[in-house]
């Protein structure tokens, strides 16, 4: 088996925008089958964010009713918000609250020892910090671009 990652809701969405899943069932099947055998890890937070396309959100739902998406743990609750304070992040940008999913993501993937896989590019000059400008802070490895991961998974092509 290939290392585990832990997956951002933008990494899903990316996905389901550019492989709908009326026209490549089978690759939600084999996403799904790499969730079961725990390759993909996906937490509650995350997957809470999944809103959209429809077809995304049924999917996820299929993840929840198999039990399939990790609830959090009090040290990654914890840990999350050591990281909001360390890091000024999207959580609190502007003096709103946006999502506390990213630090959620980054402590799980810390705790767990797991790379993370998102389609979050880097800060711009006075912007917050992103997931990679922390995960590279941190020390955890991140993958922005999937192809690699889905190689490194023996994906089938989509076709």
């Amino acid at each position: 088996m290939s290392k585990s990652y832990v997956i951002d809701s933008n990494m899903l969405i990316y996905f389901a925008n550019f492989c709908p899943h009326d026209y490549h069932n089978n690759f939600w099947q084999e996403l799904a089958d790499k969730f079961e055998q725990k390759e993909f890890i996906i937490i509650r937070s995350v997957a809470d964010e999944c809103k959209y396309p429809y077809q995304l959100v049924e999917w996820i739902k299929k993840l929840k009713n198999k039990k399939l998406i990790k609830p959090l743990e009090d040290d990654v609750i914890n840990r999350a918000q050591a990281i909001n304070k360390e890091f000024k992040m999207i959580t609190k940008y502007q003096g709103k609250y946006k999502s506390i999913a990213d630090t959620q993501l980054i402590a799980y993937a810390e705790i767990h020892k797991l790379p993370v896989l998102s389609y979050e590019s880097k800060r711009r000059k006075n912007q917050p910090n992103k997931i990679p400008d922390v995960c590279e802070a941190l020390e955890i490895d991140y993958k922005r671009y999937p192809i690699d991961v889905m190689k490194e998974m023996s994906f089938n092509k989509c076709s």
